[in-house]
């Protein structure tokens, strides 16, 4: 994470939020919770620790890498458009079209992760 001598910022929202199942904890959370979508939205670059990897997860990475390098090669427009371009077509239908042997049983792996599944309220 590190980058030489250039200042980063950086907002870990599992310490900057505030975890306790206290009220004030919970009012804290509200608001913190409510500022999430505009850092994300403002991120150069978000960055997700899932936890240790392993053997399927390092498959499920490459293969999540090598969908994004297709996509960025055939020039679509931003993942928005390439998303809602066709009506009737969803993107699953169009990753499958382009990457028929993509390992999406490890790709289910790593979203059974913990991060994937927390919610704030």
């Amino acid at each position: 994470m590190r980058r030489g001598k250039a200042q980063r910022h950086i907002w870990v929202d599992s310490i900057c939020i505030n975890q306790a199942g206290t009220a004030a904890a919970l009012h804290e959370r509200g608001g913190q919770v409510a500022m999430m979508g505009d850092i994300y939205s403002k991120a150069v670059q978000v960055s997700v620790h899932l936890g240790e990897s392993d053997a399927a997860s390092d498959v499920a990475c490459a293969a999540v890498k090598s969908l994004v390098n297709y996509f960025i090669g055939a020039k679509l427009p931003g993942p928005q458009q390439a998303f809602f371009r066709r009506k009737h077509e969803s993107l699953a239908d169009d990753v499958l079209a382009a990457r028929p042997e993509f390992p999406y049983g490890k790709l289910h792996g790593v979203f059974r992760l913990p991060w994937f599944r927390r919610i704030y309220g």
